[in-house]
């Protein structure tokens, strides 16, 4: 008994080779139709199980990215507006202060 490319080798279709998955099945024995059974039924279910969890990681890791950037987003907000009320502050204290008053007074009537 003959390997199954010698027996494909010597299949002819209109002159060409032919190796078709029907003519592999039936040259194997039972043995091996059991293997290749098995197998299939057993990484078919693997690969639909890895490809579910592979997509549903991308989509908790993308989640995950995208509460992180919106929790920096918010850091910085908060520290640009802490940033604006300390000049605003430092400003209302200069301008209530009768030295820079006086001093802002001058230094405009100096110009004149």
């Amino acid at each position: 008994q003959g390997s199954i490319f010698e027996w494909a080798s010597n299949t002819q279709y209109r002159g060409c080779s032919v190796v078709t998955i029907s003519m592999i099945y039936h040259s194997l024995n039972l043995t091996k139709k059991l293997v290749f059974a098995f197998l299939l039924v057993a990484l078919v279910p693997i690969g639909i199980i890895i490809s579910i969890a592979l997509i549903q990681a991308s989509n908790a890791l993308q989640k995950q990215a995208y509460s992180q950037l919106a929790a920096v987003g918010e850091i910085k907000k908060s520290s640009v507006t802490r940033h604006f009320n300390a000049i605003q502050s430092k400003m209302n204290a200069t301008a209530h202060n009768p030295y820079a008053q006086s001093a802002a007074y001058e230094f405009i009537n100096a110009f004149n």
